[in-house]
């Protein structure tokens, strides 16, 4: 086996290496651009902002309204605005057992205090049934909510199918996973809401995330402060996406989400790469025996993120040994997707999840499923 070091295989969590245009773009705003956006004479700022948000929203879909895209903290940020933003007493819900906890906790904090009525369509070994999640969604549903693709198995659900049947509710999607990976735009979903993190698929640094809602949905803000204007009212203004950007943006982290999408735009998303490297990986892990495979691959469009067990080691023992004996990074647990895991029958213990990116080759594919290999029959 090649002496590789540094095999970094935990995309799903955050990507890396981070884009190296990105960063520089991060770092040249920082040092060369003067004053907080939208207030005082920080023209140069503003304008980069307005520019920056017209960038990812062309990233998201042909016909986005800049104005309709917001930004956030992160996913997790735009998930609570969504859901605390829109639900009210007593609103029935349709919600998937894929999701994150980012959506999960929410939900079940509203059933608690505000009664919600939570429908959780299981899907069964991780794989969509899109007429049992229909089927759950009545006139009266007010949020139907499904992730594009799992953080678990990198399987892609069929979302397009799922909103042919959301009758009067608002559809939500999380693409914390896809975005940057494959193509997320709305209108082609079928989706009302969606959002993401910058730090995943697109390769921009933490702390900015993306909501976008169509412009028809109200939300009531999450935070309350100050915009740069109308400062003598009491009242958050109305008009998007000031109503949901209360303080400071983080400005330069915009700015480098605005490049690094900029990138994937003319250089293109790397779809079939990254599917190949799925492929590589399930046909080599396949051989070995006592491992269980949890993988999207057989679908026509999924992630480079697959979950294994072994019947001869837990997971957290197969990730500290794949650190400790090979230095490749991956992530044992539950993923922060505990319905997820009960979906594909590995509650509570979880799997070892490896997931690639764009930085990754197929030599070091084959240097992770041989690793497991060695693992697994060395013991």
């Amino acid at each position: 086996m090649p002496n590789l070091k540094n095999i970094y295989a935990d995309n799903s969590a955050t990507s890396f290496p981070k884009n190296k245009s990105a960063i520089e773009a991060m770092q040249n705003y920082l040092v060369s651009v003067e004053g907080n956006p939208q207030r005082s004479f920080a023209y140069k700022s503003s304008e980069m902002i307005f520019e920056a948000r017209e960038n990812i929203a062309s990233f998201i879909g042909k016909n986005v309204d800049s104005s309709e895209v917001i930004f956030t903290s992160g996913a997790t940020m735009s998930a609570n605005m969504a859901i605390f933003g829109i639900l009210k007493e007593g609103d029935h819900v349709v919600v998937s057992s894929m999701e994150h906890n980012a959506v999960i906790r929410p939900l079940a904090h509203l059933k608690k205090t505000k009664n919600i009525n939570l429908d959780i369509i299981e899907f069964k070994n991780g794989h969509l049934d899109v007429e049992k999640f229909k089927n759950a969604i009545t006139p009266q549903t007010k949020m139907a909510i499904c992730m594009h693709g799992s953080n678990v198995t990198g399987e892609v659900f069929d979302i397009k199918s799922i909103a042919e049947g959301k009758k009067n509710s608002i559809f939500v999607c999380d693409t914390a996973q896809t975005a940057g990976h494959i193509n997320i735009d709305p209108d082609e979903l079928g989706v009302d809401i969606l959002f993401f993190s910058g730090h995943k698929g697109t390769e921009a640094p933490f702390g900015i995330g993306v909501l976008y809602k169509r412009k028809w949905i109200d939300i009531e803000p999450l935070i309350y402060g100050g915009t740069g204007f109308l400062s003598e009212s009491e009242d958050m203004p109305s008009s998007y996406p000031e109503k949901l950007e209360a303080g400071t943006c983080n400005a330069h982290s915009i700015i480098a989400l605005s490049k690094a999408v900029e990138e994937l735009t003319n250089n293109g998303l790397q779809q079939e790469k990254l599917q190949k490297f799925a492929d590589i990986f399930v046909e080599e892990i396949s051989k070995i025996k006592g491992i269980n495979i949890f993988s999207g691959h057989k679908n026509k469009i999924y992630l480079p993120t697959i979950s294994i067990t072994s019947d001869k080691i837990t997971s957290s023992d197969m990730t500290f040994l794949l650190k400790q004996k090979y230095n490749i990074t991956t992530r044992s647990g539950l993923h922060c997707s505990p319905m997820a895991h009960k979906s594909i029958n590995t509650f509570p213990k979880g799997t070892t999840r490896i997931s690639f990116g764009r930085s990754n080759t197929e030599e070091d594919i084959i240097y992770v499923a041989n690793a497991v290999k060695e693992i697994v029959t060395g013991l």
